[in-house]
């Protein structure tokens, strides 16, 4: 299989004539996209603080975290904030995200 991620993702298959697509929720661009072993499946980070986890068997969407990355303003307004960075860490267990606002998270990719 083939994935192709811009604002969307796609799986071209070689076996079948088929094209799924699926949009990646709340995002502009998808900024990482990664294949995670350890748990089978796929992983896609938007710039708009959103990350999205795939099934690699149906390509569906399992489970969707909006508002990665959330700073308050000076009037005390909440404000996503984009992400600039994402990686798996070398046991593929965690989701290391960097945004705009200067600050690194880490989640459990399971």
């Amino acid at each position: 299989k083939l994935i192709i991620t811009t604002h969307r993702v796609a799986v071209l298959s070689a076996r079948r004539a088929e094209f799924r697509e699926t949009a990646h929720p709340d995002s502009e661009l998808i900024v990482y996209a990664a294949y995670n072993a350890a748990f089978d499946y796929f992983i896609t980070v938007g710039n708009k603080a959103s990350i999205a986890i795939w099934s690699t068997h149906s390509f569906s969407l399992i489970h969707e975290f909006t508002e990665a990355h959330v700073t308050t303003t000076k009037i005390g307004i909440p404000q996503v904030v984009d992400i600039l960075a994402a990686a798996l860490d070398p046991t593929e267990r965690r989701l290391v995200t960097a945004g705009k606002e200067c600050i690194v998270t880490a989640v459990n990719a399971k």
